[in-house]
């Protein structure tokens, strides 16, 4: 099998029967659209050096069939020099899965002191070390290397000296990591969260949540879910820390569709099942102020009953390619889920919000650009300040400077403004 996460930088041309025409990647929404998808089938059909290897791609009911070059593998053979002195707890999610309440998958990430030696085919060599690895892509020198316990999934009688099998260009190295046993009992959720009430397409709020947690020596303590506190990842999933270690809060459902969250702490796990969903009843979706990659724009949305709220997009957790993301922001009285395409030209942007998908045209203000140069920073509060000190005398894009967007200017838009530049 080879990996086909090359063509997500692939740009296609499309042609429309009017004669105009688009430039999109893979999975760019388009017109509404999903975009160009891509499928090969090397189960069924496996790319080889000398056979005709393809990858199709496909938007609209057009196919386009793109041939594909092996090329033979450099590497002749992998040698361990030195093996890294790793130790892992067992049903750590830093580090793994549970498979089952039973069963651990150990994907090995610790690997200082790691040294090999890369043979290639050529008669030349390499040394590699744990600082050529990036641990970001999973790259070494732009290929992919994995590395994982040899018997995965593990049972907890596994612990003690297990193999980790190293992957590195098809070829593999073995080496001996420590696994030791959890020190955690049980895990039991004792107070649910704060809001259990919440609208389809937004995210589970676990704040308020408290986790009591025994352990195999017999002494317990209790853990509060808080704002500060949480690591937001994205839709559904938290994750606090706890004595170095990650606790994962994420929803599921059971059996009887009832909706809820489940708690699983270095191999522990509790499940809590009354949270309540509702459809949420839109009108409209409008975008009042607008910012690169939508961190700190403003989208207004006016509910079926005439009420109007707008939130402000201030990302706790988020994946982004170059047209493309989603992620989770705080939206005051809820947390809100929230994706978006934006279109060729950049004049529209499509948002995925509350379960349902609204196109919205994008201001021409740029939101915090004050002083109208084309940039965001201290020159923009300071005129802002100005203003506010003295309105009738100091001229300013006063749509630029709504960072709140509740149509009035104060302290609170010098406030948002300031926590932008900080975090941008």
């Amino acid at each position: 099998m080879y990996y086909t996460d090359f063509i997500e930088d692939w740009v296609f041309k499309i042609d429309y029967i009017d004669g105009s025409s688009a430039l999109a990647k893979v999975h760019q929404r388009l017109d509404g659209n999903n975009g160009v998808q891509y499928q090969e089938d090397q189960w069924n059909n496996p790319w080889t050096l000398e056979g005709e290897n393809y990858i199709y791609a496909s938007y609209l009911g057009l196919e386009l069939k793109i041939p594909i070059t092996i090329v033979e593998n450099p590497v002749e053979s992998l040698t361990l020099l030195s093996a890294p002195q790793a130790t892992y707890i067992w049903g750590d999610l830093e580090y793994g899965d549970l498979v089952e309440d039973d069963e651990y998958y150990l994907g090995a990430s610790k690997f200082d002191g790691l040294s090999f030696k890369v043979q290639y085919k050529d008669g030349t060599s390499q040394i590699i070390t744990a600082d050529d690895m990036d641990l970001d892509t999973w790259t070494i020198q732009g290929y992919d290397f994995h590395a994982e316990a040899k018997n995965n999934p593990l049972s907890k009688d596994d612990v003690g000296q297990i193999p980790i099998v190293f992957r590195y260009m098809n070829h593999t190295l073995e080496y001996e990591a420590t696994l030791v046993a959890s020190p955690v009992a049980s895990v039991e959720i004792v107070k649910a969260p704060n809001v259990v009430d919440f609208v389809y397409g937004t995210t589970p709020d676990y704040v308020g949540t408290i986790i009591e947690i025994t352990y195999t020596d017999g002494t317990s303590k209790q853990v509060e879910v808080t704002r500060d506190g949480a690591r937001f990842a994205y839709f559904g999933t938290t994750y606090i820390d706890v004595d170095g270690h990650e606790l994962m809060i994420m929803d599921t459902y059971n059996e009887k569709d009832e909706v809820g969250f489940r708690v699983d702490y270095l191999g522990a796990s509790d499940e809590f099942y009354s949270l309540n969903y509702a459809d949420a009843e839109i009108a409209a979706v409008e975008l009042v102020g607008h910012m690169d990659d939508m961190n700190g724009s403003t989208i207004k949305v006016t509910f079926a009953d005439g009420k109007a709220k707008t939130y402000t997009v201030n990302w706790l957790a988020k994946r982004e390619q170059e047209y493309t993301g989603y992620g989770v922001f705080d939206g005051g009285d809820r947390l809100m889920y929230l994706e978006y395409y934006y279109n060729e030209d950049k004049d529209q942007v499509e948002l995925y919000l509350f379960g349902d998908w609204y196109e919205c045209d994008i201001p021409d203000v740029q939101l915090g650009d004050i002083t109208g140069d084309g940039k965001m920073n201290v020159r923009d509060v300071m005129k802002l300040k100005e203003y506010l000190a003295d309105s009738d005398s100091v001229v300013i894009n006063t749509a630029a400077a709504d960072m709140d967007g509740n149509g009035k200017l104060n302290v609170r838009d010098v406030m948002k403004l300031k926590e932008f530049l900080a975090n941008n």
